[in-house]
């Protein structure tokens, strides 16, 4: 999905994430996220990185500390 307009593409990707990620709990949160260089012109490109503490619901193992990171271009 590219996402022309820049003036909210922040809030939609975070949004994106946010409803990817619906069943963690506790729930994923604007801070979890970090959005690196947001488009600013079509040939750039935007990185998106998102860190988690899992817990397991037994308590025996963990937290797990996660991290996801995507790179696409800002033209799609």
């Amino acid at each position: 999905m590219a996402i022309s307009d820049a003036t909210n593409a922040t809030e939609l990707a975070e949004a994106a994430a946010k409803n990817a990620a619906n069943s963690l709990n506790p729930a994923l949160n604007t801070e979890n996220i970090e959005i690196v260089a947001p488009c600013s012109d079509p040939a750039s490109q935007v990185t998106m990185t998102i860190t988690y503490t899992l817990n397991t619901i037994t308590g025996i193992a963990g937290p797990f500390s996660m991290t996801g990171k995507g790179v696409m271009s800002c033209g799609g």
